[in-house]
């Protein structure tokens, strides 16, 4: 259970994308961006936002191939602090607690935790995430910094973004106001891949929003699929928020 909660939801942080309080662009995030012009990494970090705190509503599809849920997925983010995600279907079934040096995993069902250093992400998903890499995921920010991609020319007709990470690229298509509608990252010797694609870009009071993602997560030969509907995304004062582990939890086996 408290894998499977963990998958998802680094699955899904690895393609949820939502706009805070930004500039407004110009052109249409409907229309793709076939060639990009010279100064387009200094566009990219210009459309990139910033926020505080953040509360973000969604609900949310998975599919691993042979099993599939549909749950509620309610994340609170202060930004460089912690990452709280309650999971509920019909009842909350789960909360995730991710801070910069670790994570906890409370699992609700069967009144249990996982608490593991954060490096040790990776025995989930497969790849290492901090906390600030999560949170830039989740803003639909470069998850590398924006200075270290290259534009190149004309893959399928479209330029595009890339950027080497260790044993890791990440390609990047932009529509015309800057903003991604669609992404990959690559692991070639470690068999694992993600592809996103967003939908339905729209204005908000915070900022742009898909309005539907769709993710595909491939794990060591396992496929986690996910779809992602933002219900509601707001700015709210988590100051008082603690996240605690009641005594009636054991450990779990």
């Amino acid at each position: 259970m408290s894998n499977r909660i963990l998958i998802l939801f680094i699955t899904a942080i690895s393609v949820i994308a939502f706009g805070c309080k930004s500039r407004k662009p110009k052109a249409s995030c409907s229309t793709h961006l076939n060639k990009y012009p010279k100064g387009v990494v200094d566009s990219l970090k210009k459309y990139e936002v910033d926020f505080s705190d953040v509360v973000i509503n969604s609900k949310v599809s998975y599919s691993d191939g042979s099993n599939s849920q549909s749950m509620i997925m309610n994340i609170q983010m202060r930004k460089d602090s912690f990452i709280w995600v309650s999971v509920n279907v019909l009842l909350e079934v789960a909360r995730i607690y991710v801070t910069p040096d670790s994570f906890t995993v409370l699992d609700r069902i069967n009144r249990c935790y996982i608490t593991k250093p954060i490096s040790e992400i990776k025995d989930f998903v497969g790849q290492e995430l901090t906390l600030r890499q999560m949170q830039n995921l989740l803003l639909a920010n470069s998850v590398f910094p924006a200075d270290s991609f290259e534009k190149k020319d004309g893959r399928d007709a479209y330029d595009f973004l890339n950027q080497s990470q260790s044993d890791i690229q990440n390609n990047m298509f932009l529509t015309q106001c800057f903003r991604p509608y669609q992404t990959d990252f690559n692991r070639p010797l470690q068999n694992q891949k993600v592809d996103i694609k967003y939908q339905e870009y729209h204005q908000t009071e915070l900022g742009l929003l898909p309005k539907l993602f769709e993710a595909s997560m491939n794990i060591s030969g396992a496929t986690h699929q996910v779809v992602v509907e933002f219900n509601e995304v707001s700015k709210t004062d988590l100051s008082a928020l603690k996240f605690t582990v009641s005594s009636k939890y054991a450990r779990c086996k």
